[in-house]
């Protein structure tokens, strides 16, 4: 499915210490789209690969043909837009996955997904991050590296999994199941290339019923700098 960043178009879990090179993955998807339960099948089944943080991120462009995607948020669209627009495209689609902030791909091609997953692995990390989680409940975030591009860092509240019944739309009558649902999320600082310590309070932490916490190094929507995902 495809959309026009103007008009609409008829059809269209890791550990709290950094890993090596994890491999970020932002999947836009819809329960109004009938192309996007076999990628959230994917990603469900990259999420379990211990280097990988696989993130669903539903859209709402598709909640005006006939079923309103109960996860969707419109800071997910304004998300894919900024990327559709860093990369000279017209439009976007769903299901599309990003990965790591530099490629995309249809999420369901489970071949290219896995194959854009390992060439990523092959690339260092400027960033590394280390998350761990403190008796009040506090979360610190340590970065160490050399990064020649400032990142700003992103708190990411993550639901583990969630279950839909669309009664309605392309896929009603189904039931819908998704992992690592993005909830909301927040800036937490800046790396300027030099080690540092952030701390997330105990209040900021529990904002969301969240029952993850990732957080993403990143420049906008440009390359991801380093990544790391929390179980709370």
């Amino acid at each position: 499915m495809h959309r026009s960043l103007i008009a609409l178009a008829l059809c269209a879990v890791a550990p709290a210490t950094a890993q090596a090179r994890p491999v970020v993955l932002e999947l836009f998807t819809s329960q109004g789209c009938s192309s996007c339960p076999p990628a959230d099948v994917v990603l469900a089944k990259v999420a379990q690969q211990p280097d990988v943080i696989a993130l669903s991120t539903p859209v709402d462009y598709w909640d005006d043909l006939g079923w309103k995607d109960r996860f969707a948020r419109p800071e997910n669209t304004a998300r894919q837009n900024a990327y559709a627009s860093r990369w000279g495209s017209r439009s976007v689609y769903t299901p599309q996955l990003v990965v790591n902030g530099t490629q995309e791909t249809v999420g369901s091609r489970w071949d290219k997904v896995a194959s854009l997953i390992d060439q990523e692995r092959q690339k260092p990390a400027p960033v590394t991050v280390a998350l761990d989680r403190m008796t009040d409940g506090a979360v610190t975030v340590s970065l160490k590296g050399a990064a020649s591009t400032r990142g700003l860092v992103r708190l990411i509240w993550v639901r583990a999994q969630g279950q839909v019944a669309v009664r309605a739309g392309e896929n009603g009558g189904r039931t819908l199941h998704y992992t690592n649902i993005v909830l909301d999320e927040a800036s937490l600082g800046l790396w300027s290339g030099s080690a540092t310590k952030l701390t997330a309070p105990a209040k900021l932490i529990a904002r969301h019923k969240a029952d993850r916490l990732a957080v993403i190094v990143q420049d906008g929507v440009g390359p991801v700098l380093g990544a790391a995902m929390l179980n709370l």
